[in-house]
Parts: structure tokens; C-alpha cells; sequence
């Protein structure tokens, strides 16, 4: 029988309220403290802050659009239009967005979604260590040390990385799927199914580090998955149903990428953001004391001390399946650690920066370690009032530093879109091509060959960038463009070109005449059509692709199935009662 089994057992279907309440008490307290900087009606403007705060901004134009999934935002890069959610999806953003539609300020918003993926995410890990530790006392205490992890304030207070921070929320998911498929036999197949899926519609990379992790975890198990086929048949079961739910995403970045060269392989910086061994040690305090390059992000000595500490008292002292998997996890997290220092490069290709493995490390280290020393009485009291206390006073050193430290630029509650996207207040735009504000480092982009977004016509043009004298009406992505040419020619919309643009010749009525074919230019990458001769009306839009339509059904009826599955199972097990 698989059960979904996240706080209520679909079997019995009792749902632990007061457990739920004591847990999101304490996910609050730990996420007010972490978000102290961020009580002041302002944020601070770190690595990734203003790209997010776009992205916010975007999905109303494109919900405007009547874009459902989202996979364009019309007006962005000055107009030329952005296709991150195309690579990036933003799906758990749109709440967020509507809210802001109906009132709360862009950065409100942002503080808001921040805060709340705050609570979730130690409200999960929470859950998954008192059942895996069980004990409530030590599962808080790990929890504590997860939430407050160098590598997570990091994420919130320098990078502003939101996806990562979405992302790790529902790991901790993964490691329970497994323990209750390893150890109780729970042969789960929709909580891992729905981990996985969440984890790749908030962020890629994460995705493929939970992969990995599911890989890991599995071969420290190697035994007990050969000695029951049931739980190999469940991962498998639950990797084709998040392959179902999240095809409506997966499948159309992929012949996304294919179709078409991004600018996201400039910027691989793996050599230059690789770990030096110091670096593995270092908190902020040291750094901020020391004037470290916080571009480095170790793991820091709170969880190093963690790591060696359950190490060496638990090498001859592992006495059931449980405490060796617990024992492997941290062999696991020392290996992740250790490759941080070094350049795999076929590996970092894939996830960009080699510190990016700690995602995992952290994760994995606050729940074994604390597992491992629970029989340990003085070690373990000794241990976790050093550990503790390091982790109070890099927090404290963190929410000090934000609040009152140098060289912070912050963007109050009250910003007005037009200083931070299109003036020169935050950012020197004058010194990019493109909008670095609202599309960070062009990532998603085509490789366009330094073309100019930002002084470039917002016009039709011919193929060598001249202006047109012809009219059109634009709404989002749709043009209707009118021209009175002398010849068979080539023009060029203001428009960046993906896959999935329908042009049609019409009449003075709208009605449909026939189909023209859309290309990309050569150089420039913006939409391009071939008009005739004479006076004629053009159609341009964005339609999408045959692949977008075909997985978004197969990706509502997955959904659609499993909820109604839920639904009559719940009302079998009512009727028989």
C-alpha cells in the first residue's frame, strides 16, 4: 500500500494539528531571528536581489499577456522581452505576484515569499529529523543548526540566491522518503515524487544536487534496496510521476536549449570560486574581522567541528543499518566538502561553482552528526554547547553586519520600479548592453553577439539594423505590424527570438490570410520575417510550441489523477470506518 505520509497517515488520515502548530511556532522563531536585517521595510541589494524582484514584476505583464504557464516576460531588457521562466521556472512566484498586483509593494512581496520559504523550509527539516532522530528536544537543535547554517545566510544576505533557498526547503523531504522507504518500509512513492518536482520548479541546479543526493543515499543502501525490490520499484514509480508533473517545465527548456545558443555557458566561473582549505573553516565573523573574500563559501567551522567530531566517536560504534547510513552520510558530506577545493571541471559545468555542493553537506551534516552523538552524553553536551554557540555568534555577527555595517545599498518598501530597472540609482546600466538590473547576467539570453538592448531601436528594422518607416501596434508579445514595401525584404521586430513565434499575413479585418515563417537573425537573435512587395499586415506572436501544449496536458492529468486518487481513497477509508 504507498501512503503520502506528511504529517497525517492517508491510511487513518488523522492529522496532528497540535504537532503542526508547535512546529510552525518554532520554524517562526528561528525565521524572525534570521530575517532581523529584514524587519526595517527594507532589503539589501545583493548578488541576485534585483533579478528576483524582476521576476516578480514580470509575471503580471505576462499573466496580462494571457500566458498560462508563463514562459515570457514581454517588456523586459527594454522591451526586447526575457524568457527566463522558459529556463527558470517561477510557478511558486505567482502567488507572490498576484499579491503585489492587488497593493503590497515589489519588495514587500519579495520580503514576504523570502520569509515565508524561510519558515517551510526549517518547519520540513524540523519534521524529518524528529522523525528520523526521535527525539524533539535534538531534532530543534539540529534544526537550528540547519536554519542558521553559513552556507544558508549566505544565500539570504550576499547572494539574495531565492531559487537555492526554495529549493533546499523541500530536500529534507527527500531524506525522509528514503528513510521510510529504507527503514519502515513505506513504500512512498508521492512524497519523494513531490519533493523532486518542487525542488526543480524553484530552482535547476538544486534539482540536479537532489538527484545526486537521492543517488548517494541510495547506494549507502545498496544492501537493503537488493534485499527489497518494493523500494526500488517506488523510486522508480516516483520518478516517473515527477517526470509527469514537471514535464509541463522540463521538456520545452530542454528544446529550448537545444534549439538555440544561450549566453548562460559565458559564465561558468568554476576556477575562479573554487575553495582554498582555509576556506572550508572560515565564519563571517572571521571573515568580516579579517576582510576574507565572502565570495568564497565554505562550509564554515561550526559544521566542521559537527563533522569530525561524530566522525571520530562513531568509527567502531555503529551498531544497526540506521547509524551506518547515518555514519556513510557523513563520509558523504567530507568527500562533497573536500571537492569544493578542487577543480572537477565536467562536474561544475553542471552546477557553476564547486561551493554549490555544500547545499548538500549542509543539509546532511546537522541531522546525522546529531543522531550519531546522541549516546555520547559528555561529548555530545560539549560538542553542542560549542557548536551552538558559534552558530549564535555568526548569526548575531550576520544580522550586525546587515543592519549595521559598510558598503550595503538597501531598496526600501516604497521603491519606485523606475529607479531600480531603468535609472541609474542601483546600478550603472549605461555600462551594459543589456539590462543587468531586471536579467542579472543574461543568462538566458541568446548569444547575440554584444548587441545593443539598450540604445538599439525599439522599432521595425531592416537585417542591417536600419530603421523602417512602418507602423505597428504592440500588446506584449503580439505585433501587428503594417508595411508598404518595394521590394521582397527581411525586417526585424524589437523582439528576442525563442522558439515558439507564429507570424500569419492578415487583412484589414483581422481575418487570417496565411502563415509566414518566423526566423531568428543571424546576429542579432530577434524575431525576423520576410515581407512582400506592396502594402500588406503582418501578425506576429508568440504561440508556443507543439511540446509546450502536449506536456502541459500530460502534466494536468498527472496532477488531476493523483488528487482524485487521494480523494477516493480518503472516501474509502471514511466509508469503512
Amino acid at each position: 500500500m504507498h501512503e503520502l505520509n506528511i504529517y497525517f497517515d492517508l491510511n487513518k488520515f488523522k492529522i496532528n494539528y497540535k504537532r503542526i502548530l508547535i512546529n510552525l511556532f518554532i520554524s517562526f522563531i528561528i525565521s524572525i531571528i534570521i530575517f532581523i536585517p529584514f524587519l526595517n521595510n527594507s532589503i539589501i541589494l545583493s548578488h541576485d536581489t534585483s533579478f528576483h524582484l524582476s521576476r516578480i514584476d514580470g509575471i503580471i505583464t505576462a499573466l496580462a499577456d494571457k500566458q498560462f504557464p508563463i514562459k515570457i516576460y514581454p517588456y523586459k531588457n527594454y522591451g526586447f522581452s526575457y524568457a527566463s521562466p522558459l529556463f527558470y521556472s517561477d510557478i511558486f512566484l505567482i502567488p507572490f505576484s498576484l499579491i503585489h498586483h492587488l497593493g503590497l509593494s515589489l519588495v514587500d512581496s519579495y520580503r514576504l515569499l523570502l520569509f515565508i520559504f524561510i519558515i517551510v523550509m526549517s518547519f520540513n527539516f524540523l519534521y524529518v529529523s524528529q522523525e528520523i532522530i526521535k527525539n524533539n528536544k535534538y531534532a530543534i537543535i539540529a534544526t537550528i543548526l540547519y536554519s542558521f547554517s553559513q552556507y544558508h545566510l549566505l544565500n539570504i544576505f550576499v547572494r539574495g540566491a531565492l531559487g537555492e533557498i526554495m529549493g533546499m526547503t523541500f530536500m529534507p523531504l527527500i531524506i525522509l522518503a528514503c528513510y521510510r522507504l529504507f527503514y519502515e518500509k513505506k513504500y512512498n512513492i508521492y512524497l519523494l515524487s513531490f519533493s523532486m518536482t518542487a525542488i526543480l520548479l524553484c530552482h535547476n541546479i538544486s534539482f540536479l544536487l537532489s538527484v545526486l543526493l537521492l543517488i548517494l543515499l541510495c547506494l549507502c543502501n545498496l544492501n537493503l534496496i537488493l534485499k527489497d525490490k518494493k523500494i526500488i520499484i517506488s523510486i522508480i514509480i516516483s520518478g516517473l510521476i515527477s517526470l509527469a508533473l514537471s514535464s509541463f517545465f522540463l521538456f520545452p527548456m530542454i528544446e529550448q536549449m537545444l534549439s538555440q545558443e544561450l549566453s548562460y555557458k559565458l559564465y561558468l566561473r568554476y576556477e575562479a570560486s573554487k575553495l582554498s582549505f582555509i576556506d572550508l573553516f572560515v565564519e563571517y565573523y572571521f571573515s568580516n574581522n579579517f576582510n576574507h573574500n565572502l565570495d568564497h563559501y565554505g562550509i564554515g567551522l561550526t559544521s566542521m567541528i559537527l563533522l569530525f567530531v561524530s566522525l571520530l566517536t562513531n568509527i567502531k560504534n555503529k551498531k544497526d543499518d540506521l547509524k551506518s547510513w547515518m555514519f556513510k552520510l557523513l563520509i558523504i558530506s567530507l568527500i562533497l566538502i573536500i571537492m569544493t577545493t578542487d577543480n572537477l571541471l565536467f562536474i561544475y559545468n553542471i552546477i557553476q561553482f564547486p561551493w554549490r555542493l555544500n547545499i548538500i553537506s549542509s543539509l546532511l551534516i546537522p541531522m546525522a552528526s546529531i543522531y550519531l552523538l546522541l549516546d555520547k552524553r559528555i561529548i555530545k553536551n560539549i560538542c553542542l554547547i560549542i557548536v551552538l554557540s558559534l552558530t549564535m555568534i555568526n548569526t548575531i555577527s550576520f544580522d550586525s553586519e546587515m543592519l549595521f555595517g559598510n558598503n550595503k545599498i538597501w531598496i526600501p518598501s516604497n521603491l519606485n520600479k523606475k529607479d531600480l530597472f531603468e535609472e541609474n540609482n542601483y546600478f550603472n546600466l549605461d555600462a551594459f548592453l543589456f539590462n543587468v538590473a531586471e536579467i542579472s547576467n543574461r543568462e538566458y539570453l541568446p548569444n547575440a553577439y554584444n548587441y545593443d538592448y539598450r540604445n538599439a531601436p525599439k522599432a521595425i528594422t531592416y537585417n542591417n539594423g536600419d530603421y523602417t518607416s512602418y507602423l505597428f501596434d504592440r500588446k506584449g508579445l503580439d505585433f501587428i505590424i503594417y508595411t508598404d514595401s518595394k521590394y521582397i525584404e527581411t525586417i526585424n521586430l524589437p523582439l528576442t527570438y525563442y522558439k515558439g513565434y507564429y507570424a500569419e499575413e492578415i487583412d484589414i479585418n483581422h481575418k487570417h490570410i496565411k502563415e509566414i515563417e518566423v526566423n531568428e537573425h543571424e546576429y542579432y537573435k530577434l524575431v525576423s520575417i520576410d515581407i512582400e512587395e506592396g502594402k500588406h499586415i503582418y501578425h506576429v506572436y508568440y504561440k508556443g510550441t507543439i511540446i509546450q501544449k502536449i506536456t502541459f496536458i500530460i502534466s494536468l492529468l498527472t496532477f488531476i489523477i493523483i488528487l482524485l486518487n487521494i480523494i477516493r481513497r480518503r472516501r474509502d477509508i471514511i466509508m469503512n470506518k
